[in-house]
């Protein structure tokens, strides 16, 4: 049985299962208008990020352990995606818009095949338009533990 399959079992055989559809429509339509507003309002002066409903900023400098894992792996990326003319690269400041949320990742990677989809003028990459290959967040303690509930492969599965 899938996990979809064992979360919706108990809705399923409820007999308040038209409220209860009606109270999770009700819910996505006003997460959907706070994510509108986030989109609005969210500019290049920081780090901001549209988590399970939430407006997550990231105010303050990275630690040293952060930049320096960032900067090993674009070390090693960098050279490799490029010289073997595999695709684009971004880092940082990337927006990537999943199904729910919007995340800024460390890294991510686009094949060669997307390329035309990257245009400098574009500020957010839909991962149904982009099929972006990989994304990476580097883990810092405060938030360790969200990332890992929230960004499981169903909700930023690779579509190309």
């Amino acid at each position: 049985m899938s996990n979809t399959s064992v979360i919706l079992q108990p809705i399923l055989n409820s007999p308040d299962m038209g409220r209860l559809l009606e109270e999770l429509n009700r819910q996505w339509q006003l997460e959907q208008e706070r994510r509108h507003r986030f989109w609005e309002t969210v500019d290049g002066t920081v780090k901001a990020e549209f988590i399970n409903g939430e407006e997550i900023m990231y105010h303050s400098p990275v630690y040293g352990r952060h930049w320096m894992a960032s900067t090993q792996l674009m070390r090693y990326m960098l050279p490799y995606v490029y010289d073997n003319h595999l695709g684009k690269v971004g880092y940082e400041k990337v927006m990537i818009r999943c199904t729910r949320n919007d995340y800024e990742p460390d890294a991510c990677f686009w094949n060669r095949n997307v390329r035309r989809h990257l245009k400098p003028a574009k500020v957010c990459f839909h991962h149904r338009i982009s099929s972006w290959k990989f994304f990476q967040k580097l883990l810092g303690s405060a938030t360790e533990a969200l990332k890992c509930k929230i960004m499981p492969r169903t909700e930023c599965r690779n579509t190309g």
